[in-house]
């Protein structure tokens, strides 16, 4: 019988199944499904998971594992990201979802996430140093390298759900001086970190910037208007600083429900669009880069490329 797996990314805005076949080379994907739960939801004030995002988190991951097994997954792995790194309640939250599922989470620290998310987008890549970025929900990954090689990498503790918690949780319309005030602070927080370490690194040097996760994608979706969501029609494509910008010009005085209504606009991200649009923004400006390409894999890939070739 061949072997299948799942992995589930619990991530801090939402959490991933990728359910895959292993081949001789590589492996066949037979199941993907994405769904934002917003685990870390007041996260950044309260230290705490909140039990209302607890609780739905719990829910999501056993709808997940129950479809893992009816897809015959002999194996399934869980690994946990920002949220589970910082909260001062993940130990209970971890025991509750395998007290639910019989799955248990493994917390990942920031420089293995950035190392596996690397190793999902380098064997697309091979031969072109790629500088990988995942603009996740409470934390950023940055890794550089090439041919499998990490020559750099760096997590740090900014996200879109974090940004958004602190500045654009508006209630009414999204206002020109909060998005100003959410571009200064990634600014500044960006020139303080180990990201600078990288920026240094790949001064001068020709690369590729990829994006991965489902900021990046978002903004491919809505770059391209689809109205229905099609990883094949965004997997690959360039999207240019101009494009980020304009997409971020769309949210300036906008609610939440006109955000639902834009053309690409996936109804469960809306909420947090623009503080990952402005994310993005902010990291080809600190790299000079004009564009980046779109990848629609991720950590999930990059731990099921190690559940089934480790050894290799």
């Amino acid at each position: 019988m061949p072997e299948r797996a799942a992995v589930i990314d619990v991530g801090t805005n939402s959490v991933k199944l990728l359910v895959a076949e292993k081949e001789k080379r590589g492996y066949q994907t037979l199941d993907e499904v994405v769904q934002v739960v917003r685990l870390g939801d007041g996260l950044q004030k309260s230290g705490v998971i909140s039990e209302t995002a607890a609780v739905r988190t719990a829910q999501a991951i056993l709808t997940l594992t129950e479809k893992a097994r009816a897809a015959g997954a002999e194996n399934i792995l869980a690994v946990g990201t920002a949220a589970l790194r910082t909260a001062g309640n993940a130990a209970q939250f971890i025991g509750l979802v395998e007290e639910k599922t019989g799955v248990r989470i493994r917390v990942i620290d920031g420089d293995e996430e950035a190392r596996l998310s690397f190793a999902a987008v380098n064997c697309i890549h091979e031969g072109t140093p790629v500088l990988m970025f995942d603009a996740g929900g409470g934390s950023t990954e940055f890794a550089f390298g090439a041919n499998g090689c990490v020559m750099r990498r760096v997590s740090v503790p900014i996200g879109a759900l974090t940004l958004f918690d602190s500045y654009l949780n508006a209630e009414n319309e999204l206002s020109f001086d909060a998005l100003e005030k959410a571009r200064a602070h990634v600014r500044r927080f960006l020139s303080r970190t180990d990201a600078m370490n990288i920026q240094t690194e790949t001064a001068a040097k020709n690369f590729r910037l990829v994006g991965v996760g489902g900021t990046a994608a978002v903004l491919g979706a809505v770059s391209l208007a689809l109205r229905h969501y099609d990883r094949r029609k965004i997997e690959g494509m360039a999207l240019h600083l101009a494009e980020v910008r304009r997409q971020l010009s769309l949210y300036i005085g906008s609610t939440l429900e006109t955000r639902k209504q834009i053309p690409g606009m996936p109804a469960d991200r809306a909420l947090i669009a623009p503080a990952g649009t402005l994310l993005v923004e902010q990291i080809l400006s600190f790299f000079g880069k004009d564009e980046f390409l779109i990848s629609t894999r991720g950590l999930r890939h990059g731990v099921m490329e190690e559940l089934f070739f480790r050894e290799q």
